[in-house]
């Protein structure tokens, strides 16, 4: 028997996979998760997950022509109709060929408009279990494919495969606009963002519209009331691990940012780059120190600073200041109270 038949093929394929004849259809998640590996006692919240965890216990099967590897048979078989260009299936609207029945029934919705099979979460329909089963993803957080050199995980095989290329150093991918080169496509087009307002990542739930696909996918998480993220200090959870970081930020009194302008400190850059906003748009400027202000009121409150006029007086200890707000602080901070000033 030669080695690259068919026949040798299906001998030496993994014959009987586990849980093989079961329906690796979606499960809801309530609660904790209910499936449970035998071998490595990990946990999965539907079945289909547990089936696919299942077969990294076993040994691969390579293809003979390519070396790519797979689990099951039947994958294998299927693959290698890539090779001999065989496509048997044939859509009976457009001619478009397929190599398996099941291509064929799902790419026939794409002329009906059928969508069959909703998200049992949000409820969203869609024409393929494999669409759905990606999509159920998103609600419960699962990334059951794991880079193998720095352990990231993923929710989708073809975004593990454009990660593994960040750790080959390779940037092919080139932006038009400034020249700058990115590892992987996907990169490239989130820098693309940053020449212009593009936002590709859309919420199937209320539309709202993200520049990247980590921002979308905690933007999900606030649908689901999910909070995997907590303060290290105060156990508050979040959503987001960017929500945490700025959280954390509030039990501290360092305020590393500050204006150039007005001298004023803030805990975070975000701050300070609205703080800055306001100097851009203030109209009224003291023309000694060209501090800006919004309300007329204020530069005039402002421009006593630089005179020995002091009208602001305390009505308790008669000491004068030359601002109103200079003239609270005394109060409060003397008095215990500024109803009265």
């Amino acid at each position: 028997m030669d080695a690259g038949t068919d026949e040798s093929l299906h001998l030496a394929a993994n014959p009987n996979p586990p849980d093989a004849n079961i329906s690796i259809d979606i499960y809801p998640m309530k609660g904790k998760p209910f499936y449970t590996c035998d071998l490595c006692n990990k946990s999965f919240g539907h079945r289909w997950t547990l089936v696919r965890h299942r077969a990294l216990h076993m040994n691969p099967v390579a293809c003979p022509l390519c070396k790519k590897t797979f689990t099951w048979k039947e994958s294998l078989e299927k693959h290698l109709m890539i090779h001999k260009g065989i496509k048997p299936h044939i859509c009976q609207v457009c001619g478009r060929c397929f190599r398996g029945k099941s291509d064929l029934n799902q790419h026939f919705y794409t002329h009906t408009g059928e969508k069959p099979f909703p998200c049992e979460v949000c409820g969203k329909p869609f024409a393929d279990r494999s669409s759905r089963r990606k999509h159920y993803l998103i609600h419960t957080g699962e990334k059951p494919y794991t880079c193998d050199i720095c352990l990231k995980g993923f929710s989708e095989k073809a975004h593990l495969r454009e990660h593994s290329v960040v750790h080959t150093g390779q940037r092919d991918h080139e932006c038009q606009l400034c020249q700058k080169r990115f590892t992987t496509k996907s990169s490239l087009q989130r820098h693309l963002s940053t020449h212009m307002d593009i936002r590709p990542y859309v919420c199937d739930i209320c539309d709202r519209a993200f520049k990247r696909r980590n921002a979308l996918q905690d933007h999900y998480m606030t649908h689901n009331n999910t909070k995997p993220f907590a303060c290290p200090i105060c156990d508050k959870r979040f959503s987001r691990k960017y929500d945490v970081n700025l959280h954390k930020v509030s039990h501290s009194d360092i305020r590393p940012y500050s204006c150039d302008k007005c001298h004023k400190s803030f805990k975070m850059k975000r701050t300070l780059r609205q703080h800055y906003v306001r100097h851009d748009a203030v109209p009224f400027k003291c023309d000694v120190c060209d501090r800006g202000f919004y309300a007329e009121s204020s530069l005039y409150e402002h421009q006593l600073t630089h005179t020995e006029d002091n009208p602001f007086k305390c009505k308790t200890c008669f000491v004068t200041f030359s601002s109103k707000d200079t003239m609270k602080r005394h109060f409060r901070s003397q008095h215990g109270t500024d109803k009265d000033c």
